[in-house]
């Protein structure tokens, strides 16, 4: 592992709760200060589930695959990649994050 790599370990056990407060206030903060148009959401919607998409390809998973290492549904994660779910829920996100061994910032910034 390098020292760019999350310790997945830490991740799921001490961090989570942590992890999970901060990115709920960042989000409330983005959405409450930002005005966000129909097409810029589309937009992020594209970028983020072809985000998803390749660095579940780099990890050589399946859709299956992913959705297992998740806990989460082949059809959900699916969606996701296809922009047929309006949204994530950050629960969901860090799902994903530890299931691909990445940072949330880096499914979701461009």
């Amino acid at each position: 592992m390098t020292l760019l790599q999350p310790n997945l370990q830490k991740l799921q056990n001490d961090n989570y709760e942590k992890i999970r407060a901060l990115l709920t206030t960042v989000y409330s903060s983005i959405i409450n200060n930002i005005m966000i148009n129909e097409e810029t959401l589309k937009n992020w919607q594209k970028t983020f589930g072809t985000r998803v998409k390749n660095f579940r390809k780099f990890r050589g998973y399946t859709q299956s695959e992913l959705a297992k290492k998740a806990g989460l549904t082949k059809s959900y994660v699916g969606n996701i990649e296809q922009m047929k779910r309006p949204g994530i829920s950050i629960d969901s996100l860090l799902k994903i994050c530890i299931a691909l061994n990445c940072y949330p910032n880096e499914l979701i910034i461009e």
